[in-house]
């Protein structure tokens, strides 16, 4: 090997690369292609698109490879460019973003009820619906809750734009509405005193009254059992409402809702079902008087005198609204005043249905006790059984005001529950 050689700096691989793609370049390169038969009648060929790459790289590459030789130093070279869609280094991950807050009226099903929503009053607990508010009051007469959508933040008119929580622990007056004698009476919304419309509360003068019948369940709230009422009224100007009340009778604990928009009804039943009046009833085991809720269905008058042997059929329902089971005797008690009344005594019949046989039963003013015995049933908390019966008239010119009363008896207490009826024979 001469000398020259010896000191003749190694051939790079990019120099081979560069001679090489030289060397294919030539190749390439005819007589044909530099001398046409024919001027060329169209734009040239554009170069294969592997060559167009190919050539840069090579010029670039030997521009590079000269430059290291000039100066007998390593070059150094930019890292490649990355392919599009392809980071050029591991980029970190951005942290998981925060749930977004709820919304004010969004509720967690789920979750126990969030601080501050949680409520006692005068002993009966309950969770405010999200975004109901308690304005500042006297709550002698009462709680009132404002729902979201109230224009007002004045108690007095709770109704329509909110609803109303009623304690007897409170000190309340049991004569102030609601009461249960209202929830009995088809006309018990006029307790009210005016026409609560939302948006336009207006007074009670002109009302046309109930648009049908009020609807009546028995329902279980905080494990209680408790009645429900919905009034549907008719204004009388155009505009109608309805008022609900849920009532737990031993307690006298009404939630009172009335001319509410439609908007806020599932806040309603949330509210309804997040009442606990536990710490009201310490002896909720043991009975009360007037556990057993009855309801006699009679007409109000009947006119027995053109139709000797008249018989009208009636009904007696029982329910248990306590908190205990009972083992019910019904019993009909008729009596009347004798300087009112017209007609003997054996001239009336009562009878009641057990399974398919009338049993005759005591007759007026006559001692009823243990004439329900035979027919005792169980009820329940909220259970109910209604009990046919039925009145026949064997005089000609009976006349007066009859009190029908419906007794509810059970071993021990005696009178769980009662009603009275009175009836006009004209």
């Amino acid at each position: 090997m001469s000398t020259s050689d010896k000191d003749r700096t190694p051939e790079r691989p990019v120099e081979q690369l560069l001679r090489a793609a030289l060397a294919a370049r030539a190749a390439q390169v005819t007589p044909q292609g530099l001398r046409p038969a024919e001027p060329p009648r169209r734009r040239p060929r554009h170069l294969r698109p592997v060559l167009m790459v190919a050539l840069p790289l090579a010029l670039a590459a030997a521009l590079t490879g000269w430059l290291s030789l000039r100066t007998d130093r390593p070059v150094a070279r930019p890292a490649p460019a990355p392919a599009a869609g392809v980071s050029a280094s591991p980029e970190p991950s951005p942290p998981p973003s925060a749930p977004a807050a709820p919304s004010a009226g969004t509720v967690d099903q789920g979750a126990a009820p969030p601080a501050g929503r949680h409520r006692v009053f005068h002993g009966v607990g309950f969770t405010l619906p999200a975004g109901w508010t308690v304005p500042d009051q006297d709550p002698a007469d009462g709680l009132c809750l404002l729902s979201p959508g109230s224009p007002t933040q004045q108690p007095g008119d709770c109704l329509p734009y909110g609803v109303r929580l009623v304690s007897a622990g409170g000190g309340r007056d049991g004569t102030a509405w609601p009461t249960e004698y209202g929830l009995d009476a088809e006309d018990g919304w006029k307790g009210l005193g005016r026409c609560p419309v939302w948006g336009h509360p207006g007074e009670l003068t002109g009302a046309a009254g109930p648009q049908r019948a009020a609807d009546r369940k028995v329902v279980t709230l905080g494990g209680r059992v408790a009645r429900q009422v919905t009034w549907h009224v008719d204004c009388g100007n155009g505009s109608a409402f309805d008022a609900t009340v849920w009532g737990f009778h031993a307690e006298q604990v009404y939630l009172v809702a009335a001319g509410l928009a439609d908007d806020y009804r599932d806040a309603l039943t949330e509210l309804a079902q997040s009442l606990d009046i536990g710490a009201l009833t310490p002896d909720a085991g043991r009975p009360h008087p007037n556990d057993v809720k009855v309801d006699v269905s009679l007409p109000q008058v009947l006119d027995t005198r053109r139709q000797p042997g008249f018989q009208q059929p009636f009904t007696i329902t029982y329910t248990d609204f306590g908190a205990v089971p009972y083992t019910v005797q019904p019993e009909l008690r008729l009596t009347a005043d004798p300087g009112l009344y017209h007609g003997a005594a054996a001239d009336l019949v009562a009878e009641r249905l057990d399974g398919e046989r009338w049993t005759k039963l005591p007759g007026l003013a006559a001692d009823a006790s243990g004439s329900g015995a035979a027919a005792a049933f169980t009820l329940a908390p909220g259970e109910s059984r209604t009990v046919r019966y039925r009145l026949t008239f064997a005089g000609e010119d009976d006349s007066g005001p009859l009190s029908v009363t419906g007794a509810a008896v059970a071993a021990g207490p005696g009178d769980v529950g009662t009603q009275s009826f009175d009836v006009l024979l004209p």
